[in-house]
């Protein structure tokens, strides 16, 4: 009981105090953290740096998804990274999270259970600190090979996993910026980390090879393929991977 009082604590103080450094805790299977964000949403930027913050830190143990949403389009700038499929996500999550069941920007999903205002760094962390002792996992392991710069091939190994999971699998460009002409970011030029440009859900989890298609990567040489497991009714996440791709 003391022991898990007092790594809490210390993982709260470092989250806090972003000017220390010392050796935070380490928990022994990832967050998922999911950020909803546009390009025409004045308010994104910041919580798109707490995400950037939150991968750059090598001693959190934090798998992070950044999915552009497409309903800001409409109001002055297309975000190139939008799609139609990550705003029905964020409208699914709605009605499946039980403390946050509006839809806006920005919004960051903990493991698939608690919603946030994602540029509420404090709430974000100490959300993150939360799942971290509650979480339940399910053991799955994946690698990926590339055959060439446009196509990669991602090895399942989840045999042991319940049916009652879909494993879901994401392409990643780790890094991307562009200037925005139009519309509420008008002049900026903005970065984004994580950034999902297609996602797929296996129903059943098995043991099975897929072809990737690495041509909706910016940078295919540096992306990567994210996979999860979310529960089918409740969308908890019980396990997420993460790995480069093989160039």
């Amino acid at each position: 009981m003391l022991h898990t009082f007092l790594l809490s604590f210390l993982f709260l103080a470092y989250l806090g105090n972003p000017n220390i450094e010392p050796n935070p805790p380490k928990f022994d299977s990832p967050i998922l953290v999911e950020l909803f964000t546009s390009q025409g949403c004045s308010s994104c930027p910041p919580a798109d740096q707490v995400v950037a913050d939150l991968v750059k830190n090598p001693d959190l143990n934090i798998i992070a998804l950044s999915f552009h949403v497409d309903y800001w389009n409409r109001l002055g700038w297309k975000d190139p990274y939008s799609q139609a499929a990550f705003s029905q996500r964020q409208y699914q999550y709605a009605e499946k999270l039980s403390n946050n069941r509006r839809v806006y920007t920005p919004q960051i999903v903990i493991n698939g259970q608690s919603g946030h205002v994602g540029s509420r760094r404090q709430e974000v962390r100490s959300s993150i600190q939360k799942a971290a002792t509650t979480k339940k996992t399910f053991d799955f392991d994946i690698n990926s090979s590339s055959g060439d710069s446009q196509n990669a091939t991602l090895n399942i190994n989840a045999a042991d996993v319940s049916n009652d999971y879909d494993l879901v699998i994401c392409l990643v460009d780790a890094q991307v910026n562009n200037e925005v002409p139009r519309g509420e970011n008008r002049g900026r030029d903005l970065a984004h980390v994580q950034v999902v440009r297609s996602l797929q859900k296996l129903a059943t989890p098995t043991s099975k090879t897929i072809n990737l298609d690495l041509s909706v990567l910016d940078h295919p040489a540096k992306g990567k393929v994210v996979a999860f497991l979310q529960h089918k009714k409740t969308w908890e996440v019980a396990g997420a991977k993460e790995i480069p791709f093989q160039q």
